[in-house]
């Protein structure tokens, strides 16, 4: 079995997409109290106490496997011992407004800021640093292309700037 810190981080992300775009759909063959329990348990691991106390209140309303109900109410009172915060390196930033956003936001998977939409890596669910932006209508289509795949300027493409 594949295990170690990228992986289960991995994991993490893939629970928080879903939650974030799943919404109140239940689609066939996808359990929410398997994303719940795995954004409990890794968040508790990374020290992400409120994104796993989400992860353990939602679970309460779901119908949980017997054979699991000691293990989470446990693990649940553990949670409550600990802060109800996140660990700082977990916040996702928005690249086009920069607020810091909660992990989990039961809207969709966009800023809460700006409602720019998130793009997400589908191998580590990592959000990337992607900003939509939409060229001026007087600006001809093959200029924008040519300047898109031209490489960034030596001195770092600001203008007046000073190294």
């Amino acid at each position: 079995m594949i295990q170690g810190p990228l992986f289960n981080e991995a994991i993490f992300n893939a629970s928080r997409f879903l939650i974030s775009n799943l919404g109140k759909r239940q689609p066939l063959g996808i359990s929410k109290v398997y994303i719940y329990y795995a954004l409990s348990i890794l968040g508790f691991r990374f020290e992400a106490f409120k994104t796993a106390r989400v992860g353990y209140d939602k679970m309460q309303q779901l119908k949980i496997p017997t054979q699991w109900q000691e293990e989470i109410d446990l693990a649940n009172l553990k949670c409550r011992s600990k802060p109800f915060s996140d660990k700082e390196g977990f916040q996702v930033i928005c690249n086009r407004c920069m607020t810091s956003n909660s992990l989990i936001n039961h809207s969709g998977d966009f800023c809460t800021g700006c409602g720019q939409t998130f793009i997400r890596n589908l191998i580590g669910f990592d959000t990337l640093p992607l900003v939509e932006f939409i060229p001026a209508a007087h600006i001809p289509l093959k200029s924008v292309t040519d300047a898109l795949r031209m490489d960034p300027p030596e001195d770092g493409g600001f203008q007046g700037a000073k190294p």
